[in-house]
């Protein structure tokens, strides 16, 4: 999917070699949820978002994978927490490596050249991806790349570029559930007819003969959906008939006694257990179970809490028995070393009385093995 390039007014796009950028999908889905989380949290469609780009540079063909997220204040770059940041990044994702940062926003601002010159004297990183989480015209995807440079004249320029979404079939899986459960754009498998609102101004496009195939849902979402249905419609006829028992409890409603036993017997049918006294507060069993079915259930969570209790008795005793064993060990070697003495090393001396040093040092290595 290739995006097509808007032209900046404030950015310089003249004689500059062309670049084959391509950005995976998580990398945009990890920009665009940082921000939804902290409109959130602010409860601002103000919130700006900051975070490096983690990819690859080979000549002019640049790759984006992945992202991670930066601690700025008031523009100002948390230069410890960053360093110990990409450090950590780059153990994790092999191969990896800063080329860029992400922000949201209209397009390019002064402020983001500022902060852009800033973070460029920690990493060299020529590219900044910019989210625009406000626009509603849903004829792009809302991001713009920006690549910055230095010309023949020493001057630093900046450049919007074109990119591409690719991904590899791993992603393409997890993107393929997303974008069939998000269920965008419904269209109406007997007619075809698209059924998303036109925007003024835009023509009215025919869609392809298959084209309703776009909105499959996976079997697991469809079946998942249904079983939600199925719970919300099970609690919504329950609560009615729990409204219609209380009205008639208060009288204010007659009591129709066919109705009510229509409504035990339903009651009888749901898997639940009661106490001694009973749901209505007596020592009559109301449920439909016997004592013996009651039994059960609790003796089948009994065994569910003296699992998880044995299971954690069991890792305690893990523990102990480790700590008992290197408490041996360092007991053992003492002993050794208060009878046959110690040879060093550098030396080759044997100490009938070794120093408390090398005795501690005896002692943290087997410790430490």
């Amino acid at each position: 999917m290739e995006v097509a390039k808007v032209l900046d007014p404030f950015v310089d796009t003249s004689n500059q070699p062309i670049i084959s950028v391509v950005i995976h999908p998580l990398a945009l889905l990890n920009v665009s949820e940082h921000w939804m989380r902290l409109k959130l949290i602010l409860n601002s469609v103000n919130a700006v978002a900051y975070g490096g780009l983690l990819g690859k540079h080979k000549g002019r063909d640049v790759e984006i994978h992945n992202t991670f997220e930066m601690v700025v204040d008031d523009m100002v770059i948390d230069s410890d927490y960053l360093v110990d940041r990409v450090e950590r990044v780059r153990q994790l994702y092999k191969g990896l490596d800063v080329i860029g940062w992400y922000t949201n926003g209209k397009s390019l601002t002064e402020e983001n050249k500022t902060f852009h010159f800033q973070f460029t004297e920690k990493y060299e990183c020529p590219y900044i991806l910019i989210l625009d989480p406000l626009d509603k015209t849903c004829e792009r995807l809302p991001f713009r790349l920006y690549e910055s440079g230095i010309d023949s004249l020493s001057r630093v320029y900046f450049k919007q570029v074109t990119f591409k979404v690719g991904n590899d079939p791993i992603e393409s899986i997890g993107i393929d559930l997303l974008a069939r459960v998000a269920d965008v754009a419904k269209v109406t498998p007997d007619t075809g007819i698209n059924n998303v609102t036109n925007v003024p101004g835009t023509s009215n496009v025919v869609p392809h003969e298959n084209s309703w195939k776009l909105n499959e849902v996976s079997e697991t979402a469809e079946t998942l959906q249904e079983n939600h249905q199925a719970v919300q419609m099970l609690s919504n006829r329950l609560n009615v008939l729990r409204d219609y028992v209380d009205a008639v409890m208060r009288g204010e409603l007659p009591v129709n006694h066919a109705r009510l036993r229509e409504i035990r017997a339903l009651l009888v049918r749901l898997p639940h257990a009661v106490s001694s006294n009973g749901p209505f507060g007596d020592n009559t069993n109301h449920s439909g179970y016997d004592l013996e079915d009651q039994t059960v259930l609790l003796r089948q969570a009994s065994d569910v809490c003296l699992t998880s209790l044995l299971a954690g008795l069991t890792r305690t005793m893990h523990s102990l028995h480790g700590w008992l064993n290197r408490e041996k060990t360092v007991s053992v070697f003492q002993d050794s070393i208060g009878k046959f003495g110690v040879v060093t090393a550098q030396r080759g001396k044997c100490f009938r009385n070794p120093p408390k040093v090398i005795t501690n040092a005896f002692e943290d290595d087997v410790m430490s093995s």
